[in-house]
């Protein structure tokens, strides 16, 4: 066998970091123990002369001299045989001819010694567990040689991993940084360095607390196994993130603040009516009540009776005695016309479609105030509670009531809430029925209506209500399932949990899933495993964080993000907050708030792909990545893509079916963007939100041509909220292309008021749908109305 033949076809090496085996060309040579470990000390000495003396005692020191030496000569002579002359022996010791005999420890020490990244990681690669397979010989000579170079391996490797995930945490990649810190630990739990590198890439990544057990454990390990307390540098990077993580703390207290008034929790009311007196000019009144609900009926009862004499201003608030909240109701009576009932933004947060039809006037001037006082007017007409019925070939129609919550603290006031969310979370997954959006059956929240109210109110088949007992860290629910057409409870469960039990895959939420749907349809639930939901303060900051992303101002967006970058860090594997991120950033470019488009569109696909990451098969995250993909790179193809797997992902999920509505329209496809849009309506009847959809659906009908049933939703999602741009570009267009040019110069001319650097060619420039020929058609219709070309 000649293994200069093989050296030249590059194919002899010695494997010391698998199994220590010489492979060439032919296969492996088995060479026995100790002849491997002779070639193993000949390969790492790099072609420098091993003396005989020094080989004879790694191998056979426990042997009488002579012996050794006879040993050393047979094995060299088997050796011979096999390398050739490859093998030089000489007066200087014995050595390998550089260049013959590769080995995948030089390989390594020359990788992590490289300043080529791509090389360090594969080196540390190769380098896998080290030296841990090398053959077993029973002379301390051997086991000295390979404990000292395991720990000059181990050393440069620990190195090279400080050095890459070093680099990583520059360049923002702490992942990796961690994952090469963590390496670095396994083979040594006492280096210090590698421990600092790995909480920073934890604090880094938002993970605080982790990065503190992290360190607490370490404190442990030092003082158990080496009497030794961390070192300055260390104890310095955790008292520092200590004072950061009080600092986050104070922090996560406010954002909830802001985050639970957006929710408008636990809110009381102060109602002000201002009563024109018998020639004693006029007399104002303020007066508490426990909830909006009572206060608004106070005020209608108060129209009523005194008509044009009175002005009525409602404001809610967590205290309403505070001067600010009582200032706030005075503020609204100021800006009344006779007979006005007027409702604040926290106000009209509280109720919901089935307490009050309200419209939005915008901001109106407050004598006195220089800031602006925003305004919703009660409508003379009631509530329609009114829904788009279901088809009858449809699924059965779920809706899932709040749970109410008994015995509960402050911090779990909100239990029955989180249930009911993760009950409809799961089921939403099922394509055995059709389930009611969250939002809507919110508002439904302290009600007492019968399952026939709820059918006329939401067009449900079927309502699941319940409560949740909560007793020190044990919680027990009752649950039951009625049918709407008959009233009669179909299906009843009562189940007992500790707290920690009652949310994920496991959990007591879970488990009634399997019977509530075969009561429905007598069929198991054919995807049962529903992901463990937020955590329920998080849940909070979430919802509070969409709320005010829907309140059209720069002051609450950016409230929003702040939410919403703090939970992105504080729970990255979740989509939601990423993907809330990027619609944000799209719904500050369509009102005209955003000052660098390029770096808008970065943030949304940044944001839209880190949700895609955390969950691929999210319909949240599948929905609003192509809601990006299409507004701001038009790609309508991948658009297209995401939003089929999103409905099929959750077929029950609102906000999917409304921006494939927006695909469509984008797209001038009218018919089917009509038909998204009213799918999405008919799951969210009472959505907070309401004229978020109504405003997408009079788009839809733009694309359809249907302009006067357009105008018609346009109007409708203003009298909910007049501060959205899109809503008023759709009106424009609409009037404008009906011939009913008068109206479209008016709605045009607020529309500029929001929007004053709105031209038509802008238009064009910026929409997706600026480019086609719809497009051309609606920026002609919007000069025609008054833009500016």
């Amino acid at each position: 066998m000649s293994v200069r033949r093989d050296a030249e076809r590059g194919a002899v090496r010695l494997r010391m970091f698998d199994g220590f085996r010489l492979q060439t060309a032919d296969g492996t040579i088995a060479l026995g123990a100790k002849a491997t470990g002779l070639l193993a000390v000949l390969c790492a000495e790099r072609g420098a002369p091993m003396a005989r003396e020094r080989l004879a005692t790694l191998f056979w020191g426990s042997h009488f001299e002579l012996q050794a030496q006879q040993n050393l000569r047979q094995t060299l002579a088997r050796l011979r045989r096999v390398l050739g002359d490859a093998l030089v022996i000489s007066r200087a010791g014995v050595a390998l001819s550089p260049g013959i005999v590769e080995s995948d420890l030089a390989e390594f020490e020359d990788g992590v010694r490289d300043a080529d990244r791509a090389r360090v990681e594969a080196a540390l690669a190769l380098y896998g567990r080290g030296l841990a397979d090398a053959p077993t010989i029973e002379e301390d000579g051997w086991r000295d040689w390979l404990g000292t170079q395991r720990a000059r391996l181990d050393a440069l490797a620990i190195d090279a991993r400080l050095r890459m995930g070093g680099l990583a945490l520059t360049r923002g990649e702490t992942a990796d940084a961690a994952a090469h810190a963590r390496a670095a630990i396994l083979l040594d739990a006492y280096r210090e360095d590698a421990h600092r590198l790995l909480i920073e890439a934890l604090a880094r990544e938002g993970r605080r607390a982790e990065a503190l057990r992290s360190y607490d454990a370490l404190v442990a390990d030092l003082a158990r196994e080496l009497g030794v307390a961390p070192d300055p540098l260390t104890r310095g990077l955790a008292e520092a993130l200590r004072a950061e993580a009080g600092l986050a703390q104070a922090d996560a207290r406010r954002l909830s603040v802001v985050a639970g008034r957006a929710l408008a929790q636990d809110r009381r009311a102060v109602l002000c009516i201002a009563r024109s007196g018998d020639g004693r000019g006029r007399r104002v009144v303020e007066r508490a009540f426990p909830s909006a609900r009572a206060a608004l009926a106070e005020a209608l009862s108060e129209r009523t009776r005194q008509g044009a004499r009175v002005r009525i201003g409602l404001h809610a608030a967590p205290d309403p005695s505070d001067e600010e909240a009582r200032a706030a109701a005075v503020r609204l009576c100021d800006v009344a016309q006779p007979g006005d009932v007027l409702l604040s933004p926290d106000a009209s947060d509280v109720l919901s479609p089935l307490d009050a039809a309200l419209e939005d006037l915008g901001d109106r001037a407050s004598p006195g105030h220089e800031t602006p006082v925003r305004a919703f007017r009660l409508a003379a007409e009631a509530p329609s509670g009114s829904f788009a019925p279901f088809g009858e070939t449809l699924l059965p129609v779920v809706a899932v009531l709040p749970f109410t919550t008994r015995g509960a603290d402050a911090a779990h006031a909100a239990l029955g809430e989180a249930l009911a969310d993760e009950i409809i979370a799961t089921l939403s997954r099922s394509g055995d029925v059709t389930m009611i959006s969250r939002l809507t059956t919110r508002a439904l929240v302290g009600r007492a209506l019968s399952p026939p109210d709820l059918r006329a109110r939401l067009g449900a088949t079927y309502v699941l209500s319940g409560a949740v007992d909560v007793a020190g860290d044990r919680v027990a629910v009752l649950a039951e399932l009625a049918d709407t057409r008959s009233g009669a409870a179909v299906w009843s469960d009562r189940m007992e949990a500790g707290l920690r039990d009652l949310f994920g895959a496991d959990g007591l939420a879970a488990g009634l899933l399997p019977a509530l749907v075969a009561a429905i349809l007598r069929v198991e639930m054919r995807r049962l495993g529903a992901r463990r939901t937020m955590p329920l303060e998080d849940s909070t900051l979430l919802l509070g964080a969409i709320a005010l992303l829907h309140r059209i101002s720069t002051e609450n967006m950016a409230a929003a993000d702040e939410i919403l970058s703090e939970l992105a860090a504080r729970a990255p594997a979740h989509a939601a907050p990423h993907a809330w991120l990027a619609m944000s950033r799209v719904l500050r470019a369509s009102q005209g708030y955003a000052q660098d488009a390029a770096a808008e569109a970065e943030h949304a696909l940044a944001s839209a792909a880190r949700a895609l990451e955390a969950e691929p098969d999210c319909s949240l995250a599948l929905a609003v990545e192509a809601h990006v993909q299409t507004y701001f790179r038009r790609r309508f193809d991948l658009a297209q893509e995401r939003l089929s797997l999103a409905v099929a992902a959750n077929p029950s999920d609102a906000l999917a079916w409304l921006l494939k509505s927006t695909h469509h329209t984008f797209r001038a496809e009218g018919a089917q963007a009509v038909a998204a849009a009213t799918r999405a309506r008919q799951l969210s009847p009472l959505d907070p939100r309401r004229w978020y959809h109504l405003s997408l659906s009079a788009s839809a009908h733009v694309a359809a041509g249907a302009y006067d049933e357009a105008v018609r939703l346009a109007r409708q999602s203003l009298a909910g909220n007049r501060l959205h741009a899109s809503t008023f570009r759709a009106l424009v267009i609409a009037l404008s292309l009906s011939g009913r040019g008068e109206e479209a110069r008016e709605a045009a001319r607020e529309l500029l008021l929001l929007q004053p650097d709105l031209t038509a060619s802008g238009y064009r420039a910026r929409h997706p749908v600026g480019d086609t020929d719809a497009g051309a058609r609606y920026a002609e219709a919007l000069r025609d109305a008054g833009v500016p070309p």
